[in-house]
């Protein structure tokens, strides 16, 4: 009962776009669970797209293998005042 502003607290929501490049899908997995365990906010991934890097048999400066376009949402709860 309340809404978003139930218990003294109001609910706090913003996106974040991850555009990046990865050698494998674990290295993104690894990513988003280390921003989980360093931030103080409930993280959900709302959405993410991804996309094998084409590799041309000449090109060695870029190892990454995955295109990821990820949209994370950042859940807070701020006191009243």
């Amino acid at each position: 009962p309340g809404g978003a502003s139930a218990g003294g607290f109001d609910f706090m929501a913003s996106q974040m776009r991850l555009n990046a490049q990865f050698l494998h899908e674990g290295e993104l997995l690894g990513l988003i669970d280390e921003i989980r365990s360093s931030v103080r906010a409930l993280i959900q991934l709302r959405s993410c797209t991804l996309e094998r890097i084409p590799v041309s048999p000449g090109d060695r400066g870029n190892p990454a293998q995955i295109k990821a376009e990820c949209v994370l949402e950042w859940i807070t709860l701020r006191e009243k005042k």
